[in-house]
């Protein structure tokens, strides 16, 4: 059944003048029509891990609760070093002396291998994509023999090449038991720079890429790795219009048939699985991803690195936070972009004051900007197999964007304030319902740094109304309709797990669940809210299969969407709650 839901902005205008103008945007949200599947949301990790993890262990604990408790992500980027082979390892082609590899900067240099599962166990297994990109060829495979400063692969070395990035992925699975699920070839090809870079060609970057997928289906086959995603070409800007100088560096070019790109060769079309962009030089917002979406030949276009323009991690401004907000609305909306990562999650201040990635520290203290939590607007509430549903603004000031559960009973509405003014009042036109509206805001008054509001009446006729702040994002959290076995009085989950509330009079805040154990094993089940924060650990002791019940006090939390989550040993099994009081 097709459904059409109009979302209307009543605008009120207040400028420095007694003079108030009335402005009014319409926003049309139609769920009848879908696109992309949101796969997720991350960040990489930069070097110098044994920096930040020889700070104190407060600090520590801090930043890592920060990255990956608080922020609802399950991608991560990590880098392939080329240091690992300092001289070939065989003359033979796909044959690999593992003995000739070097894996001191793994093992001894840095905490990489250690940052990396500490992610993973610190989201409580939400990382669930790994992917590794490679900046540079070891330099006895380059025509410049050094890692920095571009210079492209050797013709004669295409083979060793690929036999390098195999060797690293390899290691990572059999030495650090980490499988890696994704692979880039080429960081930012093309370009030349006192970091480790490579200034290869499409044509070379094309061939690479078929040999290494021919290579990495040999290994699947022989079952000595899971599949690998193949994500190219990884450039630096989108297209032509987000920095001149970028012709030879964009997305567009390195892809476009007509231009002798990638995809020109049908080989290389079927080698690659995801493209992947970087989003640098876009502060005004020109990235053609109308153009980049129409050269990728339907494959999904995610944004592997991206930080904000401003590098100050003093600039708390939430103008910073919307500039990356309207970078995620345009890239999902015109491109059906359906995975985010920033550049890096944490870093230390560097000595000439810029930083950009998203948490920073200095010494024992943490600097929060607001774009940090202007991507938590995004990312704690659009969740991996939501999908976007169309939403249009007539306002080229407000953008606006719109997601949807698999479930078809929660309605997630962004909404960015890209004006200086006040937006007062504003209507909404939504679906009737019987529940609360949910809203979060991040913009300059302190302490709305996505911050709960209160929650608004709900949309009985499917209109409410709501007050946006000035350059400000805010998530609304719109709960279509009742999930089954929900109601005002009590809760029940199907399946394995059931949850029951009663609700006499006065109000008793005691919650119990009845949960399945499907074999022997420590048992734990917590609770999350809504922005991934563990807000409750119930039970984490042995036990045997059966069937089971505990109580917790519900109190302290207020009304609104949680999530539990039983685990025990392999199995693990995650359950919306709705609390209301």
């Amino acid at each position: 059944m097709r459904i059409n839901q109009t979302i209307a902005f009543v605008l009120l205008i207040c400028s420095s003048v007694p003079e108030i103008v009335v402005c009014q945007s319409t926003v049309t949200i139609d769920t009848s029509i879908l696109h992309q599947t949101i796969f997720g949301w991350g960040a990489g990790l930069r070097r110098g891990t044994e920096q930040f993890y020889a700070s104190s262990p407060s600090l520590v604990s801090q930043v890592e609760d920060l990255c990956f408790n608080q922020l609802h992500i399950n991608i991560l980027r990590t880098i392939c070093e080329p240091v690992i082979e300092p001289v070939k390892d065989s003359s033979v082609n796909f044959l690999i002396d593992t003995a000739k590899l070097d894996w001191t900067y793994y093992d001894y240099t840095t905490k990489d291998i250690y940052a990396i599962n500490r992610a993973v166990t610190v989201s409580n297994d939400r990382v669930n994509y790994i992917f590794s990109s490679n900046n540079s060829a070891p330099p006895w495979q380059k025509t410049n023999n050094s890692i920095t400063w571009g210079g492209s692969i050797l013709p004669t070395m295409y083979d060793e090449f690929t036999d390098f990035l195999c060797a690293y992925i390899l290691g990572m699975q059999n030495r650090y038991h980490i499988r890696l699920n994704g692979f880039s070839a080429f960081n930012e090809p093309g370009d030349s720079a006192y970091f480790e870079t490579l200034t290869s060609s499409p044509a070379q970057v094309r061939y690479i890429i078929i040999n290494l997928r021919q290579k990495l289906d040999s290994l699947e086959q022989a079952s000595l790795l899971p599949h690998i995603d193949i994500i190219a070409p990884e450039s630096p800007v989108v297209s032509t219009t987000d920095i001149p100088a970028g012709i030879g560096m964009n997305c567009i070019y390195y892809l476009d048939p007509a231009q002798g790109g990638i995809f020109a060769d049908t080989a290389a079309v079927s080698s690659v699985d995801i493209v992947g962009t970087h989003d640098y030089f876009d502060e005004d917002n020109t990235a053609d991803w109308t153009k980049l979406k129409s050269v990728s030949q339907n494959k999904p276009i995610w944004v592997t690195e991206v930080s904000t323009p401003t590098f100050d991690p003093y600039d708390i401004t939430s103008k910073n936070a919307v500039v990356q907000a309207k970078w995620i609305d345009r890239s999902f909306t015109l491109a059906d972009v359906s995975a985010f990562a920033m550049f890096a999650f944490y870093d230390s201040l560097a000595p000439s004051g810029n930083v950009t990635s998203l948490v920073i520290y200095n010494g024992n203290s943490i600097i929060i900007p607001k774009r940090y939590y202007g991507f938590k607007q995004f990312v704690n509430f659009v969740r991996p197999g939501y999908v976007r549903v169309n939403a249009v603004s007539d306002n080229q000031n407000i953008y606006v964007s719109s997601y949807i559960n698999p479930a078809k009973d929660t309605l997630v509405l962004v909404a960015i304030n890209d004006t200086d003014i006040v937006l007062s009042n504003i209507t909404f036109h939504c679906p009737a319902s019987t529940l609360p509206v949910l809203q979060y805001e991040t913009c300059d008054v302190p302490d709305y740094n996505t911050t709960q509001l209160d929650s608004i009446a709900p949309p009985f006729g499917g209109i409410f109304t709501a007050d946006m702040q000035a350059t400000s994002i805010k998530t609304f959290v719109i709960l279509l309709n009742q999930p089954t076995g929900i109601s005002n009085k009590s809760v029940s989950l199907p399946v394995t797990y059931s949850l029951s509330q009663n609700y006499p009079n006065p109000f008793n805040p005691t919650t119990t669940i009845g949960y399945s154990v499907p074999k022997s094993g420590l048992v734990t089940i917590k609770i999350y809210d809504v922005l991934g924060r563990k807000v409750e650990t119930l039970i984490n002791e042995q036990k045997i299969p059966g069937n089971y019940k505990i109580a917790f006090n519900a109190g302290k939390l207020s009304s609104g969407i949680y999530f539990y989550r039983m685990q025990s040993g392999n199995f693990s099994q995650t359950k919306k709650l709705l609390l209301l009081k």
